[in-house]
């Protein structure tokens, strides 16, 4: 792997080779494995993205392979540390990328995909957690979410703050509430 990685130029066969090396405990190879894919993206309206003219290890291609390996690329760049920028512009084109089920195009595309936005994640602390909601820049109430019981469902009425079309929902949570 050490080799074989500075011959190749596809951003996929790069991106494979990047988290290899780091699970291998190759470092310093993975960085500059990032590096090289850092000068492969695609870049627009605050979006980011690598391709690969290849087919996948599991067959996929086009759509599904371009959400692969732009998901493998940001989870190297999460393990690596590196280019905060260009991850948080690759998870919001991965995000876009979801069908109307709230998948992507294939089971590898959606696990990758997945994998990749939970490293983008932040660790909650411990204690409570208050989550205050906005729709539309109007407060919309708050979710109190207890330690232990974090994934109890909870329902907050929302149809005063919406409108016809699109809307914004924010959320802020606070530790220690």
């Amino acid at each position: 792997i050490l080799e074989g990685q500075e011959a190749a130029t596809d951003a996929y066969d790069l991106a494979l080779f990047g988290n290899a090396l780091w699970s291998g405990g190759h470092r310093d190879a993975a960085s500059k494995v990032a590096a090289r894919l850092a000068t492969l993206v695609e870049r627009g309206d605050g979006r980011a993205h690598w391709k690969s003219e290849r087919q996948g290890v599991m067959f996929s291609y086009g759509e599904a392979l371009r959400v692969e390996v732009t998901a493998l690329v940001a989870h190297l760049f999460a393990k690596l540390d590196r280019e905060p920028e260009l991850r948080a512009e690759a998870h919001a084109w991965l995000l876009l990328r979801r069908n109307g089920a709230g998948a992507w195009a294939s089971s590898g595309a959606t696990v990758a995909a997945l994998r990749a936005l939970l490293d983008g994640a932040k660790r909650v602390e411990s204690g409570d957690q208050l989550v205050k909601v906005r729709v539309n820049g109007a407060d919309a109430g708050q979710l109190r979410l207890k330690q232990g019981k974090r994934d109890v469902h909870q329902v907050l009425e929302l149809t005063e703050n919406v409108r016809p079309g699109e809307n914004l929902v924010e959320l802020d949570g606070t530790a220690g509430a």
